[in-house]
């Protein structure tokens, strides 16, 4: 019995005379709270439950780490667990959401299962979710949270009264003997005495074995996790014989975390919102595009702490990946029947990525296509918005960043909306029976008689829904888009290859591809070694193909002048800038020449008489005002010196992801910086 192995502190008797000639031992006292504290903390007979603020949410992070979650987070899932809880005492299968992590993901309590974190937005595994009371301490910076049933068990030993009723005596003891000088009080004592440590002369005060190791009460708040595994066991030994007192695979366990919860440590109000599109084969990997959003993500975030604290302080960025390829069948299997056996992977990896530039050029499948990714912009459109009602009364705004195909998309889709919202404007102002001009529409197929019958069909029912009242237009967005950035971007070659003809006359610049009142800007940006990307600007003005695109500034330093005064928007004609010219090979010269006279006639233009024909330039100075763009439109990531053209080629198509400079410019455009900026 634990009266018998573990007298009580009253229990204890003492003789009344002197123990060798010293003084007479008194009674230890009675009261706890006349207790003397225990040489380290302080041993309390009951010990409180631990505080919201001591407790920490952990989730899991590529199945390996565990992160924190913010201190706002887990006071959340803290208070939502305690009324889960509560719930679940009158109705056992309770669940309940938490929105964590920026309103981008959830936490998912239940009263049955373990909590799990999943986004919100796209589709992904859940991730494990572990609420941290005890922890194992590796280092200053690094705290691993035990699991709920070690947590579970370390707690019911650490709050067991027997162990501190002993540990209050021996520390009473303990302390009466050192005021008194007594060196030989140790060994005099009665009762139960303290375990003692095989390869440490520590006192154990308690212990509790957990799974694989020993957990070491030596204190309140001294407590240690020893391996208990055979190779530990051995160390431990030979380390004592050769006089090694430190114990092999002995680290420390604490109860509550090391920094207290702060409802202030929160995630920034989103100001910017980005939807981000995928080009060609996402079929090969369905997460590909989560993924490469993720790295975005976390590039714009590390670029904007170095760059713009302040402002992503106010308003953060937000990116949310658009899935649209496999949520669409359009073929139902057939590509894959009259598909050949021979050099079977070779063609699977053709078919689940080029097969889609073939999908979308066809009058078929295009708008089908368009159409899947209509929806999915207005899904993650409309939920963003319930979750975040005060979005646009906060003049929030929507961007796109669009890779590849997913860029000429983007483009058709607004132009379409464009298209047919001009075209219904048109017949409500004139009153006059429409004519439909399809001509200039990225499906045109002059010999499929369906498909103009078809987009007469869509301009019907637009019109006897406005006629009826209905505030809803299938071929429109739901949002003003601010900028497109265009990354790897095929543009330029599906324009050429359609006669692209400017859709307001004279204009030059963003308006002659999509007017302002669609979206506020187009921004080309890509890789001078990617093969896929291709230009805008000769399109509108044939002069500029011998002027370079724009070079970016590198995010290792501040932006620039230069910089700031493109994210302004349209500049002032009148610019004093030095042009140089760039030393170009002759070949490369007379091929340029040659395209510029190619699309200039092609146009019905001549080539300006003050360009030199076999001349770049980097910039446009030297263009005359009456064929010079409003704003530039190209830009181009800069190579480093020691770059290899040829080889950057194989991985500049799908390197934007993470690429810290695209990042910057990104940045710079949304927060709209001007020249007096202070940063």
């Amino acid at each position: 019995m634990a009266s018998s192995s573990s007298p009580s502190v009253s229990s204890r008797s003492y003789s009344s005379k002197s123990l060798g000639g010293k003084p007479e031992r008194p009674p230890p006292p009675r009261h706890s709270a006349s207790v003397p504290s225990y040489p380290s903390t302080g041993i309390l007979p009951n010990v409180p439950p631990l505080p919201p603020e001591r407790l920490r949410w952990f989730y899991m992070e590529n199945g390996k780490i565990w992160r924190p979650f913010c201190g706002h987070d887990s006071l959340n899932l803290e208070e939502a667990r305690t009324i889960l809880l509560q719930e679940a005492v009158a109705c056992p299968d309770v669940e309940r959401e938490v929105e964590v992590m920026g309103n981008m993901y959830i936490v998912v309590l239940h009263s049955k299962e373990s909590p799990t974190l999943k986004p919100i937005y796209w589709e992904a595994k859940p991730c494990p979710v572990l609420r941290g009371s005890w922890f194992e301490v590796i280092s200053s910076e690094r705290w691993l949270p035990l699991s709920q049933e070690e947590a579970d068990l370390l707690e019911e030993a650490h709050t067991r009264k027997d162990w501190r009723e002993r540990a209050r005596a021996d520390a009473s003891l303990t302390d009466w003997a050192n005021s008194n000088k007594s060196p030989d009080a140790n060994n005099e004592r009665r009762g139960s005495a303290p375990l003692k440590s095989q390869s440490q002369n520590t006192v154990v005060l308690n212990q509790v074995s957990c799974n694989g190791y020993e957990a070491v009460w030596t204190g309140e708040n001294d407590i240690v996790k020893i391996k208990t595994d055979l190779t530990s066991k051995l160390l431990n030994k030979v380390g004592g014989k050769v006089g090694i007192s430190q114990q092999y695979g002995a680290t420390k366990l604490t109860r509550g975390y090391k920094e207290a919860c702060l409802p202030t440590r929160t995630s920034p109000p989103i100001g910017h919102l980005v939807f981000v599109i995928h080009g060609i084969g996402q079929n090969m990997d369905a997460s590909d595009i989560v993924k490469s959003t993720s790295d975005l993500r976390d590039t714009c975030r590390q670029t904007a702490l170095k760059h713009f604290p302040d402002q992503w302080k106010n308003k953060r960025v937000e990116f949310i990946p658009i899935e649209w390829r496999t949520w669409l069948t359009l073929d139902q299997g057939a590509v894959a029947s009259i598909t050949p056996h021979g050099v079977k992977a070779l063609r699977s990896i053709l078919n689940d990525s080029v097969l889609d530039i073939m999908f979308y050029v066809s009058p078929r499948f295009g708008p089908e296509i368009l159409d899947g990714l209509r929806w999915q912009l207005h899904k993650k459109y409309d939920e963003f918005i319930r979750r975040n009602p005060d979005f646009i009364s906060n003049n929030g705004t929507v961007s796109m960043f669009a890779h590849s195909l997913g860029s000429v998309m983007c483009y058709d889709l607004m132009y379409e909306t464009c298209h047919i919202n001009g075209l219904l404007e048109r017949k409500e102002r004139d009153c006059t029976p429409m004519e439909v001009d399809l001509t200039d529409h990225p499906f045109k197929n002059e010999s499929d008689e369906k498909f103009e019958e078809l987009q007469k069909l869509r301009i019907r029912v637009a019109e006897l829904e406005s006629e009826l009242g209905i505030k809803k237009d299938f071929n429109s967005l739901k949002f003003k888009v601010d900028h497109l950035f265009a990354v790897g971007s095929p543009l330029g070659i599906f324009l050429m290859l359609r006669e692209h003809s400017p859709l307001v006359k004279g204009s030059k610049g963003a308006d002659s591809l999509l007017p302002s009142a669609i979206c506020k800007r187009i921004h080309n940006v890509h890789h001078p070694s990617d093969p896929v990307a291709y230009r805008l600007e000769p399109l509108i003005s044939p002069v500029y193909a011998q002027v370079k695109p724009v070079k970016m500034d590198t995010a290792s330093s501040k932006p620039t002048q230069k910089s700031m005064s493109l994210a302004e928007g349209p500049k002032t004609p009148e610019t004093t800038q030095s042009t140089k010219s760039s030393s170009s090979s002759s070949w490369t010269q007379s091929l340029i020449s040659a395209v510029v006279k190619s699309v200039a006639s092609s146009n019905g233009a001549e080539t300006s008489k003050s360009l030199p024909p076999d001349k770049i330039f980097d910039d446009d100075t030297k263009i005359p005002p009456g064929d010079r763009l409003n704003e530039r439109l190209d830009f181009m990531l800069r190579e480093g010196l020691t770059e290899n053209s040829y080889l950057n080629s194989i991985t500049a198509h799908t390197g934007y992801w993470t690429n810290s400079d695209c990042a910057m410019y990104l940045l710079l455009q949304l927060y709209s910086y001007k020249k007096d900026s202070k940063l």
